[in-house]
């Protein structure tokens, strides 16, 4: 068995095939955030299950999908059933359980969970509540009890009083062969609250003159709600800052620059003839 998290597949399947690929002994891979798009051809090109499942650095593994319904659920975008005691609770702002289909925060409870942060007793207070460990995350439950996850709560936008997800328009973006890893931010915006912008690193020696901002769009509108598609795009030169478990340090990104549209491509102004 092996273990990969974030962008491994992406970064793998970016890799031209080779006739070895199969040529392994692995019985399954069991991986956090895979792109529900390119599941199922990371598992046909490498020949074994590969296994979705959620898990949180203050109580370990949260949720993970059976082996027995590996096959069918390739491509949902679901991280499976609750571990084994664990007990998994999705709520509203108010702290009500949600019904099934909608979204809500993640509140986990278990063995292993963690006990407080170190010497920080308001942080610890407003983690844990009433036994439950409030994660931060986004998730949603469907009729026969598989879990979703929806991304960060402070990683929500709000755009026009819709409110979206960056890890699925981050997770349309890394679908493009040219784009190895993707991350989206909200910007200020006067009319609509908020915008999207999205940080882009090309794979290989693509430059941004090879995937101009008006394709990526384009490719993006194939596969998002239109207030979901990217207005400003910024390409990487170098890889993303990250934490040790290879996750975009988007605080890092945010501190960059005062004002995080400067120097974006510009989706509004190039359809006004300006950019």
């Amino acid at each position: 068995m092996i273990l990969s998290f974030a962008s491994i597949p992406l970064f793998l399947l970016k890799a031209a095939p080779d006739r070895r690929d199969r040529d392994n002994e692995v019985r399954v891979a069991r991986h956090v955030a895979m792109p529900p798009d390119l599941h199922r051809q990371v598992v046909q090109r490498w020949g074994f299950p590969w296994i979705e499942g959620y898990g949180i650095t203050e109580g370990n593994v949260v949720t993970s999908m059976p082996l027995e319904y590996a096959d069918e659920m390739t491509g949902s975008g679901s991280i499976g059933i609750p571990a084994p005691e664990v007990d998994v609770r999705i709520v509203d702002d108010s702290g009500a359980d949600v019904p099934a289909g909608a979204t809500g925060e993640l509140l986990v409870r278990g063995p292993g969970m963690f006990r407080g942060y170190l010497n920080r007793p308001e942080a610890t207070e407003e983690a844990l509540r009433g036994g439950w460990l409030r994660t931060g995350d986004l998730g949603r439950e469907d009729e026969r009890g598989f879990l979703y996850f929806a991304g960060r709560k402070k990683d929500v936008i709000r755009r026009s009083g819709q409110n979206l997800s960056a890890a699925e328009v981050e997770d349309a973006l890394r679908a493009h062969p040219m784009i190895i890893d993707a991350a989206v931010v909200p910007v200020p915006d006067r009319e609509r609250g908020e915008e999207v912008k999205a940080y882009v690193l090309l794979a290989g020696d693509a430059a941004p003159g090879d995937l101009p901002g008006g394709k990526i769009v384009e490719f993006c509108a194939d596969r998002l709600a239109w207030y979901k598609v990217p207005r400003y795009i910024e390409y990487r030169a170098a890889d993303f800052p990250r934490t040790p478990s290879m996750r975009v340090r988007k605080e890092v990104l945010k501190a960059e620059r005062a004002d995080l549209t400067e120097g974006c491509w510009d989706r509004d102004r190039a359809a006004d003839g300006n950019g």
